[in-house]
């Protein structure tokens, strides 16, 4: 059976930690690694998770990191190195996985391995509602992530050396997915997945929707330094997301 390392980044964010941990220990699925990645937190997190360590679950295998870090990005990269399973999925603080059999559907019969697996996620919106958001074609990874990165599994030998780019402050989940997508020919060789199940719910207040225009910016770069677009096609794509972010 497949094992699945899902790694949350957490720093000083308990509750956010809480429900995280609540949406992947009612998981029907009995293969998971949790690694937990904390920057140091002072708050009620390490107590948290030592908690749950000493209570140990059928389901899961609880792997915890805690010491200063350089951000996010270099945080997820330290949840890499620590990875063992056969597919990762990022699940940051406060970010839930939609439903208790979500992992069980995915994987209990998969019978192909492609080297990228996603689908559907639950976007939260600014009056607390939230709306489900169908999952993209690969080839719209050119303009944007095609789904929500809490959405995406990575299967974990492929990403090889690749790691997050720190220098991209809030689109290095763009970088790496266009790296990955374009290092394994992912379109060419159609070596990927798209499933019909919503996967995971996105937390309106990340780290993306609170620095929308260096996000702009950094995706107008990254299409440059990753596939080579043209300027007009990245002008193009930078406006479509400055519109439609503005009315969500």
């Amino acid at each position: 059976m497949l094992k699945i390392d899902i790694i949350t980044i957490t720093y000083n964010n308990h509750n956010g930690l809480l429900k995280t941990g609540k949406s992947i220990l009612k998981q029907t699925y009995k293969h998971i690694n949790w690694i937990i990645v904390d920057g140091n937190s002072n708050d009620n997190t390490i107590n948290y998770v030592h908690d749950l360590i000493s209570k140990p679950t059928n389901n899961l295998n609880i792997i915890f990191h805690s010491e200063d870090d350089r951000g996010i990005y270099d945080a997820m990269n330290k949840g890499i190195n620590q990875a063992k399973g056969d597919y990762l999925l990022f699940l940051n603080a406060g970010d839930e996985l939609a439903y208790d059999d979500v992992l069980t559907e995915m994987f209990s019969q998969l019978v192909d391995r492609p080297s990228i697996i996603y689908g559907n996620y639950y976007r939260e919106l600014k009056n607390n509602n939230f709306v489900c958001i169908k999952a993209k074609p690969l080839q719209y990874i050119y303009h944007s992530l095609p789904t929500s990165h809490q959405a995406i599994f990575y299967k974990r030998v492929a990403i090889d050396t690749l790691r997050y780019d720190l220098k991209y402050k809030v689109s290095s989940d763009y970088f790496f997915t266009s790296k990955f997508i374009k290092n394994l020919n992912c379109i060419e060789k159609k070596d990927y997945l798209i499933v019909n199940n919503i996967i995971a719910i996105f937390e309106y207040n990340g780290l993306s929707r609170n620095n929308l225009s260096e996000l702009y910016k950094d995706a107008f770069d990254i299409q440059k330094e990753v596939f080579n677009l043209n300027i007009l096609l990245r002008i193009s794509s930078y406006l479509f997301k400055y519109v439609r972010n503005k009315f969500l």
